[in-house]
């Protein structure tokens, strides 16, 4: 009688081999996904904060000059010579402002007229989160 031999198929070992190289590739993708999230969720902190630094600086831009001194802007106290406010009033009260899910903010505004030439104002927001990172802008506006 003549053995029935078939090489057709895996062994048992060969399906094992297999099996930890595709989990060994499924954890890498995993790795590459959490990694991803990460970076998504910075990118979408750094657009808030650029979002809230350029809602400030419009803010400030569209206050008219005073009508008794074409120099300075419309603000209280009026701005005569370079002044820096620490906390902008977002809330109107002076505090620290806070989005949902998005920190803690602080924003100082320095105003500078006659810079860079006269009747010229420069406008500065730096937009600081509760862990040190700051974002800077900076705007002119013309005075007459």
């Amino acid at each position: 009688m003549q053995a029935i031999h078939s090489d057709k198929g895996f062994t048992l070992i060969e399906i094992l081999i297999a099996l930890f190289i595709f989990a060994f590739g499924l954890l890498a993708i995993a790795g590459l996904q959490v990694s991803a999230i990460q970076s998504n969720s910075g990118a979408n902190q750094r657009t808030a904060e650029a979002l809230l630094a350029q809602g400030i600086m419009e803010d400030i831009l569209s206050f008219p000059r005073d009508n008794s001194n074409s120099t300075t802007l419309d603000l209280n106290p009026l701005v005569t010579t370079s002044q820096t406010w620490k906390q902008y009033p977002f809330d109107g009260d002076g505090n620290n402002y806070t989005l949902t899910a998005g920190g803690t903010y602080t924003a100082e505004v320095t105003i500078t007229p006659d810079t860079p030439v006269s009747d010229m104002t420069q406008i500065e927001v730096v937009l600081t989160e509760q862990h040190g990172h700051a974002i800077s802008l900076t705007s002119y506006k013309r005075m007459n």
